[in-house]
């Protein structure tokens, strides 16, 4: 699944800062899936709740969180483009700045990002 075209880093942060500064409850975030190609078997979950930011890395053998999450609960996140429910696991959540610096780097080297350091979400 790929929600968010790579080709123009800048030009898809600036899209999910406007997407953000409309979301109706302030309580949940927009999420999207980003992966180089449509068969690609990794990717990153990039989301957005106003000055917090949350990111996972998924792949067929693991799921990733930052190692040093904010958010003490789980926090309310929907996907940009269905709206499907997606909960982000306590400690899921970093400043909003670090994610775009994550979605930055994978974009970059299309690999896990390792701008900040990861764990395994539990």
């Amino acid at each position: 699944m790929l929600d968010l075209e790579l080709h123009d880093v800048e030009g898809a942060i600036v899209q999910i800062r406007k997407l953000d500064s409309r979301r109706q409850d302030s309580e949940a975030g927009i999420a999207w899936f980003v992966q180089h190609g449509a068969d690609a078997q990794e990717g990153l979950v990039i989301g957005v709740r106003g000055t917090a930011g949350a990111v996972q890395w998924y792949s067929a053998s693991e799921l990733l969180q930052p190692a040093r999450g904010t958010n003490t609960a789980s926090v309310d996140y929907f996907t940009g483009p269905t709206g499907d429910h997606y909960p982000v696991s306590p400690g899921g959540e970093i400043a909003v700045e670090t994610a775009f610096e994550v979605l930055r780097e994978f974009a970059a080297t299309r690999r896990l990002p390792d701008c900040i350091e990861w764990r395994a979400d539990d």
